[in-house]
């Protein structure tokens, strides 16, 4: 939603930095969740294997939708 909103939100808009903070903010947060929480539970379900495998092709998948900007 954040995104959209910036989107569409004039950038001249004094406003419109304080919306970039808040998405930052969040993201942040959500990196950090991730880490400490989502990751180590993650890592005690998934073999080290599979975790490796998911790591090439999450990076795979990324390249390509990168190209493709």
């Amino acid at each position: 939603m954040l995104l959209v909103d910036l989107d569409n939100f004039p950038t001249y808009d004094e406003r419109w930095v304080v919306k970039l903070e808040v998405l930052e903010e969040y993201t942040n947060h959500h990196l950090k969740e991730e880490e400490d929480e989502i990751f180590p539970e993650g890592k005690k379900v998934i073999e080290a294997a599979e975790s490796e495998e998911m790591g090439k092709r999450f990076e795979e998948i990324k390249a390509k939708q990168l190209a493709a900007l």
